[in-house]
């Protein structure tokens, strides 16, 4: 009984055309098990997930510094300028966060694979920082360079560098957590 019509690669249409063969499994149950197993291992989608979910304590620590007068703006607030330009939302702040997030952490993990996982809380620190710094140098650009808003006082750098940290730390602790959890350095 051959199978047709199915496109699959050519190792894994050896293996089953050999197992449907002997008779050990259908066509149809090895494509519901590979499909579910794909899913349950789609990598990008779980670090697209991971960007967004490091995006929260990002916004609770600089929500708390605006809180405490030390800073003026949150991340969300700030990120939602670059749409508004003169008027902070926190709706669409933490849309473009949460969608900057899951590029910065794709960008990240696709990086890992060049650079391998040592040092992984270091590698997460530096590239958010990175981020950062790039992002302050398009704001500074398009947003206060074009005095649409006041300059900010030198504290919202710092606390925005602060929860460039932060967002750091949590992504480097999910990723070392959910994804790289069996890995061993051989």
């Amino acid at each position: 009984m051959r199978p047709t019509g199915q496109i699959l690669a050519p190792s894994v249409r050896v293996f089953a055309y050999i197992n449907i063969y002997i008779g050990n499994t259908t066509l149809e149950h090895y494509q519901y098990s590979k499909v579910v197993r794909t899913m349950k291992c789609d990598k990008p989608t779980l670090v697209m997930l991971m960007g967004a979910i490091s995006t929260i304590p990002y916004e609770i620590v600089t929500r708390v510094l605006v809180t405490f007068g030390f800073a003026k703006y949150s991340v969300y607030q700030l990120t939602s300028f670059m749409i508004t330009l003169d008027r902070p939302n926190v709706l669409l702040g933490a849309i473009y966060s949460i969608i900057l997030g899951c590029v910065l952490s794709l960008v990240f993990y696709y990086g890992l694979k060049l650079l391998d996982i040592d040092y992984l809380m270091i590698k997460s620190i530096g590239i958010s920082l990175f981020n950062w710094l790039i992002l302050e140098v398009v704001f500074m650009w398009l947003i206060e360079g074009r005095n649409f808003i006041p300059h900010r006082p030198i504290n919202d750098y710092y606390a925005q560098m602060f929860g460039s940290i932060v967002y750091g730390i949590t992504l480097g602790l999910l990723f070392r957590n959910y994804l790289f959890k069996n890995f061993k350095k051989s």
